[in-house]
């Protein structure tokens, strides 16, 4: 079964994602360039996602407790 990876980024739910494995990289529903990046050892990092001339950029934005 594979897990939505879509939720709507409310306080409570970023406080309760993890990631069990490996790295995973989670999308806001409201604003979906907005994304939370969780690593094995519990550190989330928030970033915006856009393209210029057809190339991906990652802005970070900062870590989940600094924001």
């Amino acid at each position: 079964m594979k897990l939505s990876t879509t939720y709507n980024f409310t306080d409570r739910r970023v406080k309760s994602i993890s990631a069990d494995v490996k790295t995973r990289t989670y999308s806001d529903r409201a604003l979906s360039n907005l994304k939370l990046t969780v690593t094995v050892n519990g550190t989330k990092t928030c970033y915006v996602r856009f393209k210029v001339n057809n190339q991906t950029i990652n802005y970070r934005i900062g870590s989940v407790g600094a924001i």
